[in-house]
């Protein structure tokens, strides 16, 4: 259910986007879910400045009592760093657990600054790559294989999009708007028609 909050959140995020208490109560929501890479949606719904987002999500870490230290706030602060707008050291921070064959979740935060950084082919391989590990936990497959669907998506690659949300809705019905992407992507594929 805290994952579904979240998402509400972030469509109120959307709709009242420098709306500081709704960022709140959605990065709170995120953080108890667990499901950190939604922090990527409220970056880019929300109008706030980098450096006050960035200081939303440590103040939201603190709430949480996050053990200092441990595999999750480690995760978290790369997430800051995202954030923050700071995607260079994104990139930095994860680099290591990814290459080390550690925490797969560092794929998602490393590839989005891909993205952000105008690189979207190299993020588009590293989460192919990840994809592919046989040592991936069902979760995060599915978190990779949905933000692998919107990047193909924003390149204009309508079929690969399209193929990865369908296998991210087939494994998770429901699963966050994953249902009106796919219709992104058959009304996008109509007009190329």
């Amino acid at each position: 259910v805290l994952d579904v909050a979240a998402g509400c959140f972030i469509q109120a995020i959307s709709a009242r986007p420098a709306d500081t208490e709704a960022v709140a109560h959605a990065l709170q929501s995120i953080l108890a879910a667990g499901a950190y890479d939604r922090i990527a949606d409220v970056a880019g719904s929300s109008q706030l400045a980098a450096a006050d987002l960035e200081g939303m999500v440590d103040k939201a870490v603190e709430a949480q009592r996050i053990d200092p230290g441990s595999a999750a706030q480690r995760l978290l602060s790369v997430w800051s760093a995202y954030a923050g707008g700071r995607y260079e050291e994104t990139v930095a921070m994860s680099s290591p657990a990814v290459r080390g064959g550690g925490d797969m979740r560092y794929y998602i935060p490393m590839a989005l600054a891909f993205v952000r950084l105008g690189f979207p082919e190299l993020a588009s391989r590293e989460f192919d790559r990840a994809i592919r590990n046989p040592d991936i936990p069902d979760d995060v497959r599915l978190a990779l294989k949905y933000h692998a669907g919107v990047i193909q998506l924003g390149q204009g690659n309508v079929e690969q999009a399209a193929q990865l949300l369908r296998e991210v809705r087939e494994a998770s019905p429901g699963f966050r708007e994953v249902d009106e992407l796919i219709a992104a992507c058959e009304k996008q594929g109509s007009r190329i028609a």
